[in-house]
């Protein structure tokens, strides 16, 4: 895979995790939004978020009361960083993410084409002592 395959603005169609046996659940819901853009220089942007998260009772950010700021954290995943190309998976070289954790880090993605749809599957990870894969899949803007 080229990078220049991954260039442009994506939307987020669904994004479920799936373990061996058939048992999957989505995180973010039937109808999850976000965006994923890539760029020419390297630089990668993406953001997925449930789409029914509470509307805040405030706009002044500086007085959200906390028990609404862990509402919209509920659902909600972004990060962005360079990005890189090894074969048919594209490294996310994380540098700023809403999960503090994420940051310096590497993240692997495995890429599948689907006419103008890309699907991109995450290594196992544990949930609750089971592993699940995530599959997110994008549809090109």
């Amino acid at each position: 895979m080229k990078a220049d395959s991954l260039v442009g603005a994506w939307r987020l169609c669904s994004f479920e995790y799936k373990a061996e046996g058939g048992r999957c659940f989505a995180p973010l819901g039937n109808e999850p939004q976000g965006l994923l853009i890539y760029d020419r220089s390297g630089y990668m942007s993406g953001m997925m978020a449930k789409r029914d998260r509470p509307l805040l009772s405030t706009n002044d950010l500086s007085r959200i009361p906390e028990n609404e700021k862990a509402a919209i954290s509920d659902g909600f995943i972004a990060y962005s960083g360079r990005y890189e190309v090894d074969g048919d998976k594209v490294i996310h070289n994380v540098e700023v993410s809403f999960v503090p954790n994420w940051a310096g880090t590497p993240l692997d993605r495995f890429c599948q084409f689907e006419g103008k749809k890309l699907v991109l599957k995450t290594p196992p990870t544990n949930f609750n002592g089971r592993e699940y894969e995530g599959y997110v899949t994008w549809e090109r803007l």
